[in-house]
């Protein structure tokens, strides 16, 4: 089943799906930023709802945040988030498109971390990362 995006999603997706582990073989430097460069891809709706239902698009993480318990899969995911590795972005146009990372980005913040390291690719990445 093709995915649905909501509109407020629009300009934050890659216009192409990637393979995560091609995109973890890149060699790539990994630099700080600040937290706050990124909090406001906490009120976009990246994660589903409900378990196991495919990419829904209609919970974001501050939904998460502010109640857990209604989201405990959700929840479940930001506890095991690994976070001896850092967030990978395409970094395009003065803007940052996330490709992994975003549980560990929450978890980050969950537990008051001002910086986070990250791994910022240029757009040419696509080329090696690009699936059908």
């Amino acid at each position: 089943m093709p995915k649905t995006v909501p509109p407020a999603l629009t300009n934050h997706l890659l216009p192409f799906n990637w393979d995560v582990k091609r995109l973890w073989a890149l060699n790539a430097v990994v630099e700080t930023h600040p937290m706050s460069t990124f909090l406001d891809l906490f009120d976009l709706p990246f994660w589903s709802s409900r378990p196991n239902a495919g990419m829904l698009f209609d919970l974001t993480p501050n939904q998460v945040l502010a109640d857990p318990d209604r989201y405990p899969h959700q929840q479940q995911r930001l506890e095991k988030a690994d976070l001896r590795y850092p967030i990978d972005f395409i970094r395009h146009n003065g803007r940052y498109f996330i490709l992994d990372g975003l549980h560990r980005l929450v978890r980050l913040h969950q537990q008051n971390m001002e910086t986070v390291a990250v791994r910022c690719h240029p757009l040419s990445i696509r080329v090696q990362i690009e699936v059908d």
